[in-house]
């Protein structure tokens, strides 16, 4: 067996229980670190439901995510730059006096029955963010009320809090966002080299396996190998995710189970103190500037409440 990420040969590490019902082997790339189920037979049954009853920390999560990505988004990809004086703009089409705050747009009925933005709606000149693998809609939500122009898609599961704001794969984005995504992926250098053909701007988070492999089993086993709920089946060290970024030609920078793939190359001290920054106070700062689109994306889902016209 080869390597997922790298090619390389492989070695069982260990044999897991999953569901409580398959005895399954895991297998460690000794060049990459990578370590990863082989032959995922499980996941139908593992995500009869997309969100896992096991994942209690998912509001608590978002909640503390969205404010870092909001401080990531305007500091280093031009979110707001009259806001903060420059930033990252990675799209040859960038225009420095658009306004990523327009919300012009049509209304119209998805297959989900949900209004959607116009196809046109949004600026091609605007910086956007789109979260792949956004679950429920939570993060985008929360991204729009702080006024970032945000996106969701997600193949598995409902949108429940970001309706009328699905990506509709026209728009193009500056940063993708994608969150507790890259463990569950059953061919990860191809679902990833294809979110980084998408944009070459990726910011995740994912649990870095440590060295040496954790227990897998008994009171020591480690928390995020999840084998009781099948889903995490890919796991990832620091060198993994160096080798992806060298094959893909963008550059890494991680903190604190945190980690950007992007086009240019980004202070490893910047990103830290971001990060850090976005919980004492850089956060509502920005949030004060940028102007909440709670209202106006209201507005924009409920025709009647426009003003009609003269």
């Amino acid at each position: 067996m080869q390597c997922k990420i790298c090619q390389n040969p492989v070695q069982k590490a260990f044999e897991a229980t999953i569901l409580e019902r398959y005895l399954e082997p895991f297998y460690k790339c000794e060049r990459c670190g990578f370590l990863s189920a082989s032959e995922v037979h499980w996941l139908s049954q593992a995500y009869t439901n997309a969100i896992n009853a096991s994942d209690t920390g998912i509001v608590a999560r978002n909640l503390h995510l969205y404010k870092i990505v909001s401080v990531i988004a305007c500091a280093l990809f031009g979110f707001s730059k009259s806001v903060i004086g420059g930033g990252a703009r990675t799209r040859l089409d960038s225009n420095p006096d658009s306004n990523p705050d327009s919300n012009a747009t049509d209304s119209s009925s998805t297959s989900q029955g949900a209004h959607s933005r116009d196809t046109h709606s949004h600026s091609t000149h605007s910086p956007l963010l789109v979260d792949f693998g956004g679950g429920t809609g939570l993060l985008v939500r929360l991204l729009r009320d702080a006024g970032i122009e945000a996106l969701w898609q997600d193949e598995y599961c409902e949108n429940l809090f970001a309706r009328g704001f699905e990506w509709d794969h026209h728009a193009k984005p500056t940063l993708l966002s994608s969150f507790e995504v890259f463990e569950h992926l059953p061919n990860p250098m191809e679902q990833i080299s294809a979110m980084l053909t998408l944009c070459p701007n990726l910011l995740f988070s994912t649990e870095l396996l440590p060295c040496p492999i954790p227990p897998h089993q008994g009171k020591e086993a480690w928390w995020y190998y999840g084998f009781a709920h099948g889903q995490h089946i890919s796991f990832y060290a620091r060198e993994t995710l160096e080798y992806i970024a060298r094959q893909q030609g963008v550059f890494l920078v991680s903190h604190n189970g945190l980690h950007l793939f992007s086009q240019r190359k980004i202070s490893p001290f910047v990103f830290a103190t971001l990060v850090r920054l976005a919980h004492r106070g850089a956060f509502w700062i920005l949030k004060r500037l940028l102007g909440s689109k709670t209202l106006s994306d209201h507005q924009l889902l409920s025709p009647s409440s426009r003003p009609a016209p003269n």
